[in-house]
């Protein structure tokens, strides 16, 4: 009885932080700029446009102003005022009018739709024609490009998503984890950070029981059917902000093995029609990157700003202290990235989350 009076109090405590943090990937911090608005919610997610967007693009008095065509953005999240959740790249590039300015310049506007249940979401959308592309984790990325090879990969937002391991009080380190009850989404990039950070400590998965859980970790945490989170550390931060209990006991850092990529997906129809929008939002994505690495400063404060008081400035700047030039936003498929990707894939194929084999260099679309 006392254990569900303190699931139905989990529950209470942290349903406003729920929405948007849990992706099949990880989310992003983040949401879209307070400049945009929220122009419906369906059932296959949030809408908002872009900030600071119109119907036709700018001209002059004596010209006709062109009428601007709108990419369909999905997201894998949905923030507390219900627009859609972006993450860190494409938010500080659409929070300064980055992305707006280089696609107004080939004719384009985008519309961005949240989704409350991440990754899954997302693909759906983009099989049932309801997206042109979408941003999130490499895992759902690549899950989807595997079953639907009309789809590209055009850029990177971020080389770095933050994962990590949330414990309860008394569990110092990733070895007290053999026999502990460990929560996290199975098939996710947080479970792949799980098995290696398991392995890097001497243990395996069979050394701790793995309970499949999405919007339920935070209840299951605090009433204490899990010892361990397995997640985005931004997710473990709201867990924290919300409950003030347990420690952060493990990060991916600037660890490209335990970090997750995060990745920006189009259909190859969209990129036929206009082949100039791969080089346009890889143009915003980079402008975005040398904007950040001029004053950090001004991006853990707009992250916080965005979060409406969820995490804090100084929640955003450990998250990222180990590279305050943000060069894992560069959108660049560099060789390392390709690596990556290329390695991501083949966990998911040797490990049966996908049944094709995915050769990154032939679902990637460079300028």
């Amino acid at each position: 009885m006392r254990k569900e009076r303190l699931k139905n109090r989990a529950k209470k405590l942290v349903t406003a932080i729920l929405a948007g943090t849990l992706a099949l990937g990880v989310v992003g911090c983040g949401k879209a700029d307070s400049n945009e608005k929220t122009t419906t919610e369906q059932t296959t997610g949030t809408t908002s446009e872009a900030a600071d967007t119109s119907e036709t693009a700018s001209a002059t008095d004596n010209e006709t102003p062109k009428e601007l065509k709108t990419i369909r953005l999905a997201t894998p999240g949905v923030a507390a005022d219900g627009s859609a959740a972006l993450s860190e790249n494409l938010f500080w590039a659409d929070h300064n009018g980055y992305i707006e300015e280089e696609l107004n310049k080939i004719g384009y506007t985008v519309e961005y739709t949240g989704f409350a249940t991440a990754g899954v979401g997302v693909n759906e959308a983009l099989a049932a024609g309801h997206a042109d592309a979408a941003i999130y984790g490499d895992f759902p990325a690549i899950t989807y490009i595997a079953n639907n090879p009309d789809t590209k990969i055009i850029a990177v937002a971020s080389t770095r998503q933050q994962l990590g391991l949330l414990a309860k009080d008394g569990i110092s380190s990733v070895a007290d984890l053999k026999g502990k009850k460990v929560g996290t989404i199975v098939g996710t990039v947080a479970y792949k950070f799980l098995v290696d950070e398991l392995e890097a400590n001497g243990l395996t998965t069979d050394d701790v029981e793995i309970v499949n859980a999405s919007t339920d970790l935070a209840s299951l945490f605090i009433s204490g059917d899990i010892d361990v989170i397995a997640q985005s550390t931004q997710y473990l931060y709201y867990v924290q902000n919300a409950t003030s209990t347990g420690n952060i006991i493990a990060v991916a850092g600037d660890d490209a093995k335990l970090s997750s990529d995060f990745v920006i997906v189009a259909k190859d129809s969209l990129i036929k029609e206009s082949p100039e929008i791969v080089t346009a939002i890889q143009t915003a994505l980079k402008r975005a990157q040398e904007s950040a690495a001029t004053d950090p400063k001004a991006v853990y404060q707009a992250f916080a700003d965005a979060s409406d008081g969820t995490l804090t400035y100084e929640q955003y700047e450990n998250d990222t202290a180990f590279d305050k030039t943000f060069s894992y936003w560069n959108p660049e498929f560099t060789d390392d990235v390709i690596a990556d990707l290329q390695e991501t894939a083949d966990f998911m194929y040797e490990n049966q989350y996908i049944q094709t084999k995915v050769n990154i260099k032939d679902v990637i679309v460079t300028e």
